[in-house]
């Protein structure tokens, strides 16, 4: 890990520019890369690569944090932004925490 660390090969494997690609060119180049071309089975992606195409594809690839937060906290902020603003029934549930936060407060 290191070697490629020291060789640059993994800046390059989490900086893969995948922004501005439609879901269809994703997987299209996905499965024409594959080796076992006789599995009838998906390819399957790793969490990392879901994690980069969700959030370029749903909140666009000039987001970012720039808190230096562990991956799994920007993992928690990434989801809050992705249901905030795509998700009417997320939109819903926190209005009424919002309230029952504010009426607590009041108390």
């Amino acid at each position: 890990m290191l070697e490629l660390i020291k060789k640059g090969l993994i800046f390059e494997m989490f900086t893969a520019n995948i922004s501005d690609i439609t879901l269809t060119e994703y997987m299209n180049d996905k499965y024409h890369n594959r080796e076992d071309k006789d599995n009838i089975f998906g390819v399957g992606i790793t969490d990392s690569e879901f994690r980069k195409f969700i959030i370029d594809y749903l909140l666009g690839s000039d987001w970012y944090v720039v808190d230096p937060l562990s991956q799994n906290q920007i993992n928690e902020i990434a989801l809050f932004d992705i249901l905030n603003r795509h998700s009417k029934k997320f939109k819903k549930e926190r209005k009424i925490w919002e309230k029952f936060v504010n009426l607590k407060k009041g108390e």
